[in-house]
């Protein structure tokens, strides 16, 4: 048999709609898209930076629609289509997802910052590549700290966290500071 709910229960998630609603105005009103890193653009202080943060959302999810509108009348299929979703548009809401998150807590940071959880699977173990790309890693750790280092691993981006990118002995080398 089912359970009935007790008042302060229909009340607590009629109170999480509204602040759900509530967010989703308030984001809205700021020309903010629905995208996943909103909140952290919805942080960032200087209004410049955050505009130029909102313009690039906004890019992107116009490339999506132009990407799924393709799809639907036939002129994209298949392997074009998934390559086009999963590799260019996923790799810029990373980009997006890390460099508003970086930028929300006050870290202008280069694009170069923004792309560190691109390109690693191309990379070869020992290459100057892989230097490089650890090199930044650690610096967005250390700008960070520990607690926010790991927030950022956290972040998803159609729905897969940040950290599935990056070889997991490879985050556990940045993770303990060592350089080998």
């Amino acid at each position: 048999m089912g359970r009935g709910y007790t008042e302060s229960e229909v009340s607590d998630e009629m109170s999480e709609e509204m602040d759900e609603e509530y967010e989703k105005e308030k984001l809205e009103e700021m020309g903010i898209p629905e995208v996943e890193w909103a909140e952290d653009m919805e942080r960032i202080e200087d209004l410049e930076i955050r505009q130029e943060e909102i313009k690039a959302a906004e890019e992107i999810v116009e490339k999506e629609r132009a990407l799924n509108e393709r799809r639907e009348s036939g002129e994209t299929t298949g392997e074009d289509y998934l390559s086009e979703r999963n590799i260019y548009l996923r790799g810029k809401k990373r980009e997006a997802t890390t460099r508003s998150f970086l930028k929300s807590r006050g870290r202008n940071v280069g694009n170069h910052l923004g792309r560190v959880f691109e390109g690693w699977d191309d990379i070869k173990e020992g290459s100057q590549a892989m230097g490089r790309k650890k090199t930044d890693l650690w610096q967005v750790k250390n700008q960070l700290g520990e607690e926010g280092f790991e927030e950022l691993l956290n972040r998803t981006v159609d729905g897969h966290e940040l950290r599935e990118e990056i070889d997991e002995e490879v985050l556990e080398q940045v993770k303990s500071g060592k350089k080998e």
